[in-house]
């Protein structure tokens, strides 16, 4: 149930989120206004407790996670491999027991970089 032509269509590392990043509707806000948003969440991030640290990073997580389904034309060879890295990086940053914000907020700038130039 992935997005009409998304590069992550059967990837079974995304396929648990196809249904639940498909609930709101695109056109609520542009590209743009919802990269904004990721950016003042990571700006957060540095403000928050350990708690609230984990529940910003899965805020974003769930974010970039539809952004990335969302995508209609496909991804050149890098930035797809790009995206595929920084995310893992995020999912990893954000599981840890004690988590670094600078490490969490430098992969998503990645993927925010790459999905801008979309």
């Amino acid at each position: 149930m992935s997005a009409p032509d998304s590069p992550l269509t059967g990837d079974p590392v995304f396929a648990a989120y196809d249904a639940l990043a498909l609930r709101v509707p695109v056109g609520a806000m542009s590209l743009a206004a919802r990269l904004s948003v990721v950016d003042e969440l990571m700006g957060a991030l540095e403000l928050v407790t350990r708690a609230g640290q984990q529940h910003v990073m899965d805020k974003i997580l769930a974010i970039l996670r539809r952004e990335m389904l969302l995508v209609a034309a496909p991804f050149a060879a890098a930035d797809l491999a790009s995206l595929l890295d920084a995310m893992a990086e995020l999912e990893h940053e954000a599981g840890r027991i004690a988590p670094t914000a600078a490490a969490f907020n430098r992969h998503a700038r990645v993927v925010t970089g790459v999905l801008e130039q979309t």
